[in-house]
C-alpha cells in the first residue's frame, strides 16, 4: 500500500501490525500534516465483529480530548477498506520498553500517574476501557503516555454505573471482538470481576492499571501462570508478591498503594482514578528523600532490615528443594551414565493433525510447536505444559507458522510465517497477545527454517540472505528493535541452516555444505571468529542442539545414534546417545540435562 493514495491520504510507510490492525504513516493532502492510518487486516476486512471493534475504538477515543489519549481524527471506508485516521506517535509501547526489564521507580510512577490521568478523563465521560495492558500504552520520546485501543471500550450511562451485561460485553472471555491471538494477552491484566464475566465499571481499569504498575516496578507479571486457567486462578484467588520483596529498595508505601489497587473486592479498591492519581503523586514525591537519594533497588544495597531475616532462609530452602528435584529427575530419566540406557518414547500429544518443530521453554516446563489442526487455516504456533494441560494457540494469520523459539526470559516466542504475501520473522507473547513482525525473510527454505535468540534477548539469529538479491545466505542477527540485519558470518558453501547459540553464549553452531545431501557441522567461536568443522562425512545432518554444558550434538537422520562432541575443542565423545527413532527430525534438548524430545509429524 506504500505510495497509494486512499481518500485524501497518501501512504508513506508501514509502522507496524498486530492481530487487529495494520498501521501506516500517511500524509493528509488537504491539511499537509503527517498522521497514522489504522486498517483492519485483510483477513478481517469483511468481519462484522472486527469492523464493530474499529468503529467502537473511533467513537470512544474521539469523544475524549486529553493529552494522554491518542487523538482520533476520522473514520472512513474507501472501496470496502475501513480505517481510522489518528495522531502520529513517535516512541514505543510500554510492552516494548519492558522487554529490557523493569523501569526505575520514578519512571514507573510518572507513567502510572499519566495513565491514571487518562483513565480519570475517560471514566468521567462514562467510558470504561476494559483492555489496559502494556501493549495499549504508548510512551513517546518525551516519556509522555498515550492510551491506545479503545476497541473494547464500553460507554456507560454515568461513571461509575455498571454496564448492562450482554454476550458482546464479555469479549475477553468469549472473544467476540478480539482476535484469537490477543485474548490471553488481555487475561494477564484482567480484574477478578472481568475474569469471572461479571458486570464491569470503571474500577476494572484501576485493577488493570495496578497490574501494569506492578510489572513496571518489578519487570515480571503480577499474576504469572503457565496456562490461562492458572492465570485466572491467580487473579481471582491469590495476592501478587509484594514489590518490596522483589525490589527491596522501594518504600513500603508502594505495597500499600498496589495492595489497594489490586484488591479482589472492588468495593475495597480505589474508587476513582482521581483518588489513585493523588496517591501516586504523593508516592512519587516521597520516593525521593530530602537529600535527593532515590529509593530504587537498582541504586541501593540489596535486601536488608525487615526482609533479610526471612527471605534468605526461604531462598536457601527453595534452592535446596530445586536442586534435589532436578537431581532426582535426571537420575530417574537418564541414570548415572548414558551407556546402556533404554530410552522409550512417550506420546506428548494425541490429537489429529501434523505437529512439528517443538521447542522447550527456558525452564523446561512448556513446549512450543507448530500444529496444523485440520481446521484448514494453516499451521499455527501453540504452547503446552509438559505432562499436562491443553494446547494454547498463540498465532493466527495467513499462511503457515513454524520454527518456534523461546526468548531467554520465556516471555515471548519467535516464529516464522510463510504465506503468499507475508514471509517473515515475528514474535508473540508466550501468554498470548498481539503478534509483532520483526523483519521480512528471504530464505529459500519453504518450511522449517530455524530461529534462535541472542542471550540478551535483543536479536534473533537466523540463516538468511541480507537482501532478496544476495546469491547465498549468511548467519545474521536481526534486531528486535528496528529489524536491522547484521552479518555474523558468510560461509563459503551454498547450503546453510540451523544457526544456534551455545548456552554460554560463546559459540554458534551451524550446518553448512554443498547442498541438501552433503553437509557438515561447524562451530563459530565468537570471541576469535574461528570457524572449525566437527564432522567430515558429507552426509545429511537432520539437525543440531547444544547440551546444557555447551557441548554440540548433531543428528544424522538414518543412524541410530546422535553424535556428541565433548568439551572445547569439541572432539567427538564416545559413546554417543542413542536416538529414539530413525525418522527423527531436529531434536531440542530440555534445560534439564539429558532430557530430549524428538520432533515427528505427530509428536
Amino acid at each position: 500500500m506504500i505510495g497509494q493514495t486512499i481518500s485524501h491520504y497518501r501512504i508513506v510507510a508501514k509502522l507496524g501490525s498486530g492481530g487487529m490492525g495494520v498501521v501506516y504513516e500517511a500524509e493528509d493532502l488537504k491539511l499537509g500534516r503527517r498522521l497514522a492510518l489504522k486498517f483492519l487486516p485483510e483477513e478481517l476486512a469483511g468481519n462484522p465483529q472486527a469492523l464493530e471493534r474499529l468503529q467502537r475504538e473511533a467513537r470512544a477515543a474521539s469523544s475524549l480530548n486529553h493529552p494522554h489519549i491518542c487523538t482520533i481524527y476520522d473514520i472512513e471506508n474507501v472501496n470496502g477498506r475501513s480505517f481510522i485516521a489518528m495522531e502520529l506517535l513517535q516512541g514505543r509501547t510500554l510492552q516494548h520498553l519492558l522487554l529490557k526489564g523493569r523501569l526505575k521507580s520514578q519512571q514507573a510512577l510518572e507513567l502510572a500517574i499519566q495513565i491514571a490521568d487518562a483513565l480519570e478523563a475517560a471514566n468521567r465521560r462514562g467510558i470504561v476501557h476494559r483492555d489496559i495492558k502494556p501493549a495499549n500504552i504508548f510512551v513517546d520520546e518525551r516519556w509522555q503516555v498515550k492510551l491506545l485501543d479503545f476497541g473494547l471500550a464500553k460507554l456507560t450511562q454515568m461513571a461509575p454505573v455498571v454496564e448492562e451485561r450482554t454476550e458482546l460485553q464479555q469479549p475477553t472471555i468469549d472473544v467476540q471482538l478480539t482476535s484469537p491471538g490477543s485474548t490471553l494477552g488481555t487475561v494477564a491484566y484482567m480484574s477478578p470481576e472481568q475474569a469471572l464475566g461479571e458486570e464491569l465499571d470503571a474500577r476494572t481499569d484501576l485493577f488493570s492499571c495496578g497490574v501494569v504498575l506492578h510489572e513496571m516496578l518489578t519487570g515480571r507479571p503480577a499474576f504469572p501462570g503457565r496456562t490461562a486457567a492458572a492465570v485466572f486462578d491467580a487473579i481471582i484467588h491469590r495476592a501478587p508478591t509484594p514489590v518490596t520483596v522483589l525490589q527491596p529498595g522501594l518504600p513500603a508505601e508502594v505495597d500499600r498503594v498496589l495492595g489497594k489497587l489490586l484488591e479482589k473486592d472492588r468495593d475495597l479498591r480505589y474508587q476513582s482514578a482521581a483518588e489513585l492519581r493523588a496517591d501516586l503523586k504523593r508516592l512519587k514525591r516521597d520516593t525521593t528523600s530530602d537529600s535527593g537519594v532515590r529509593h530504587d533497588s537498582a541504586e541501593n544495597p540489596p535486601i536488608a532490615g525487615r526482609h533479610s531475616r526471612w527471605v534468605w532462609p526461604i531462598a536457601v530452602m527453595v534452592g535446596l528443594m530445586l536442586i534435589a528435584a532436578v537431581g532426582w529427575l535426571v537420575h530417574a530419566i537418564v541414570g548415572s551414565s548414558n551407556q546402556g540406557v533404554a530410552l522409550r518414547m512417550v506420546p506428548f500429544t494425541s490429537s489429529a493433525g501434523d505437529k512439528r518443530a517443538p521447542a522447550f521453554s527456558p525452564d523446561g516446563r512448556q513446549l512450543a510447536f507448530s500444529w496444523d489442526d485440520e481446521k484448514n487455516d494453516g499451521a499455527r504456533i501453540y504452547v503446552q505444559l509438559v505432562g499436562a494441560g491443553t494446547p494454547l494457540r498463540l498465532t493466527s494469520g495467513p499462511g503457515d507458522d513454524d520454527s518456534a523459539a523461546w526468548s531467554p526470559d520465556g516471555r515471548f516466542v519467535a516464529f516464522m510465517r510463510h504465506s503468499k504475501n507475508v514471509t517473515g520473522y515475528f514474535t508473540v507473547p508466550a501468554l498470548g497477545g498481539p503478534e509483532h513482525k520483526i523483519a521480512d525473510a528471504y530464505t529459500d527454505v519453504a518450511y522449517g527454517s530455524h530461529l534462535d535468540w541472542s542471550l540478551d534477548g535483543k536479536a534473533l539469529v537466523v540463516t538468511d540472505r541480507v537482501s532478496p538479491n544476495d546469491p547465498r545466505p549468511s548467519i545474521i542477527l536481526i534486531s528486535l528493535d528496528n529489524g536491522q540485519r547484521r552479518v555474523v558470518l558468510s560461509p563459503k558453501g551454498p547450503y546453510l541452516a540451523n544457526a544456534t547459540y551455545s548456552p554460554d553464549g560463546k559459540s554458534i553452531a551451524f550446518i553448512e555444505g554443498a547442498g541438501f545431501l552433503s553437509q557438515e557441522l561447524f562451530v563459530l567461536r565468537l570471541a576469535t571468529g574461528e570457524t572449525r568443522p566437527l564432522t567430515s562425512d558429507k552426509a545429511v545432518i537432520a539437525g543440531l542442539a547444544w547440551t546444557s554444558d555447551s557441548n554440540p550434538l548433531c543428528f544424522p537422520p538414518t543412524a541410530l545414534v546422535c553424535r556428541v562432541f565433548g568439551e572445547f575443542p569439541w572432539r567427538e565423545a564416545s559413546p554417543s546417545w542413542p536416538a529414539l527413532a530413525e525418522t527423527a527430525l531436529p531434536l531440542p534438548l530440555s534445560p534439564v540435562r539429558g532430557i530430549g524430545l524428538p520432533s515427528f509429524l505427530d509428536m
